[in-house]
């Protein structure tokens, strides 16, 4: 999968990658530890996953390119911080530093992510 734009929607996004490893939603959902419509609510768009539910969702895509999971997470911030950024994209740093200490601390990345 390729991301076309930046303003591809990561709920979009999600549910290709998803699909591409054979999973169906309510597969996703045990791995996750969430309901199977929280994960459906994601990929329509009409819910932004907590951080924790989104460094679970790069867990559960592994292998995937380090380019993938540095667009991923900036798309993740754009959507979940999207008003704050409206107002000073230099704020966009900050956040992208708050996912990487929180990915570390959580275990589910064992260094920070490398800028590209």
């Amino acid at each position: 999968m390729i991301l076309k734009h930046p303003d591809d929607k990561l709920g979009d996004i999600l549910q290709t990658l998803r699909s591409s490893k054979g999973m169906t939603q309510v597969a996703l959902a045990k791995i996750l530890k969430v309901t199977h419509a929280h994960i459906a609510q994601i990929e329509t768009q009409r819910k932004t996953p907590s951080l924790k539910v989104f460094l679970k969702l790069l867990e559960a895509f592994k292998p995937m390119p380090s380019k993938r999971v540095f667009e991923l997470r900036d798309l993740y911030i754009r959507k979940k911080y999207k008003d704050i950024i409206k107002l000073d994209e230099g704020i966009f740093e900050i956040y992208r530093e708050e996912v990487e200490k929180e990915a570390i601390k959580s275990g589910l990345v064992k260094h920070p992510f490398l800028k590209y």
